[in-house]
């Protein structure tokens, strides 16, 4: 497997798939703007996200993937999986659907104060959570895809999905001027297109699917001693999104929008970096360790820290200089006004400091759940939990909504740091001198380029009082002279050299593993 291809080609699809996320969001801000009706579709659309991130991309998926990779050959392991997976959806989503009032009013224990908007959570959600029944099977068949190595196919997915719900809700809207059911309904239907098109690819490459009724089979039986451990550590996480509902509920009108568009931005590089690396390092470290190769498997997640340092960090920095001129030129045109865009480019600026710490976090709990070691990633998700709870109820008197986003921030490395002290004391993996030199000219790099963007900004009209040709020029010139000024820095402090940048290109090239340049 070559590892750079892998990762560019999930990250790739990625990135359309957040363009078309992002496309989704502006016809929604742009029909809705912040109100109540937005707060309400947001929590709608985040809602069933909490439990797709348990059943799907969470404790199923790190779960499921690590034995498949050893059962291949048997159907039988796969298809009573399946059947086992739809069963608990089903029950799920029934009992949602019945109980989605109390479920409401408990979760969003906020909008108690608010009943017009708690009513419209109600209404939407009930619309949108059967979306968690197909999402999660579509997680199923990626997961499969990905023990092949179609790493693509899944990422690609999302873009498909959010293009739809792009194209039906902005064609249906002409027609209709209930935008909230509009764009709900758009969303299931959403899941059901991306859940056809991967059972489709599996039928496609000849791969057996057919459900099984289940028996408790050894490997059934080591699937959860896998799965309710990884339950726990994913649950553990999931509840701070709950808590982050809770708080949220009780901010002032538009305080809920201002954190969803926020986190949209946010969500950017952490998806094309940390998800693309989890996903093509969770059957590649499950291989090693498998087979005892625990030199490979640490070199592997060596060369995974340093790929995600030199991404991520410059994302950070382009994010905390640029977040105000981003929101203003995403969001700034339709019905969100200048205060509005104001607050949502805080918010963004305090994501944004969490955005290494998640990414470190998803590289070392990948480690964990190959070795089929889920305690240390629940410990982490606990401690991620409390402290952000007590930040949070800090923060939110004095920031508001930017508080919680920067009490997430800080929960994540307060999390991540316990992480890293756990894989050097239990597993002998220690930072070395060469990685932490590495990390510090990134980050010097990333400061010196950051503080010429921001001293150019000074000089230069407000933004705002551009026009929407000069803002698209001015923001591209931004990202330009950035990236220019980064890779100056970076051959500057000797981290991408011309020999490197010849053996980067070639990897590439390669059809076989990978040539580690950084």
């Amino acid at each position: 497997m070559n590892f750079l291809r892998s990762v560019s080609s999930i990250g790739g699809f990625t990135i359309l798939s957040r363009i078309t996320g992002y496309l989704r969001d502006l016809l929604m801000a742009n029909l809705i703007g912040v109100s109540i009706l937005s707060d309400a579709m947001a929590l709608a659309i985040k809602f069933p996200g909490f439990f797709r991130r348990i059943f799907a991309e969470g404790a199923f998926h790190v779960s499921f993937l690590p034995l498949y990779t050893k059962l291949k050959r048997d159907p039988a392991f796969s298809g009573m999986i399946l059947s086992l997976l739809g069963m608990m959806l089903i029950g799920l989503v029934v009992g949602v659907e019945i109980f989605f009032p109390q479920i409401s009013a408990f979760v969003f224990g906020g909008l108690s104060k608010k009943p017009e908007t708690l009513a419209l959570v109600i209404q939407l959600g009930r619309i949108t959570f059967p979306y968690v029944f197909f999402i999660c099977l579509t997680s199923f068949f990626g997961s499969i895809l990905n023990a092949y190595g179609h790493f693509s196919l899944y990422s690609a997915s999302h873009a498909v999905g959010n293009g739809f719900v792009v194209l039906c809700a902005g064609v249906l809207s002409f027609y209709s001027q209930s935008y909230g059911v509009l764009f709900s309904w758009t969303v299931l239907a959403s899941g059901v297109l991306q859940c056809g098109c991967l059972l489709a690819s599996c039928m496609y490459y000849g791969y057996d699917i057919r459900p099984r009724w289940p028996r408790l089979t050894p490997e059934i039986r080591q699937f959860f001693c896998h799965f309710f451990p990884n339950l726990l550590s994913v649950g553990a996480l999931q509840l701070n999104m709950l808590v982050g509902f809770y708080l949220g509920s009780m901010l002032a009108k538009g305080g809920l929008s201002y954190l969803y568009y926020a986190d949209r931005l946010n969500q950017l590089p952490y998806s094309i970096v940390g998800v693309s690396l989890s996903s093509i390092l969770l059957p590649l470290l499950s291989k090693y360790l498998r087979e005892g190769q625990l030199a490979k498997a640490n070199k592997t997640q060596n060369y995974a820290f340093r790929f995600a340092a030199f991404t991520a960090l410059p994302a950070t920095m382009f994010l905390l200089v640029l977040a105000f001129p981003m929101i203003d030129l995403l969001f700034g045109h339709g019905k969100i006004n200048a205060l509005q865009v104001i607050e949502i480019g805080k918010t963004v600026m305090a994501f944004s400091l969490g955005i290494p710490a998640h990414i470190a976090n998803k590289i070392i709990t990948t480690r964990f759940f190959a070795q089929g070691q889920p305690k240390y990633p629940l410990q982490a998700s606990v401690l991620m939990v409390v402290l952000d709870i007590v930040l949070s109820v800090l923060l939110i008197r004095w920031l508001e909504h930017v508080g919680l986003a920067l009490a997430m921030a800080l929960a994540a490395w307060g999390s991540t740091l316990f992480l890293l002290f756990v894989i050097q004391q239990k597993h002998g993996w220690t930072v070395s001198k060469a990685l932490r030199r590495f990390l510090w000219r990134i980050v010097l790099s990333c400061v010196i380029s950051g503080a010429l963007l921001c001293a150019l900004q000074a000089i230069l009209p407000a933004f705002r009082a551009c026009s929407l040709p000069q803002q698209l020029g001015l923001l591209s010139g931004f990202l330009t002279l950035g990236t220019l000024l980064l890779f100056a820095c970076f051959s500057y402090f000797r981290i991408l050299s011309k020999r490197q940048w010849n053996i980067l290109w070639k990897s590439f090239k390669k059809r076989g593993n990978n040539v580690e340049v950084l």
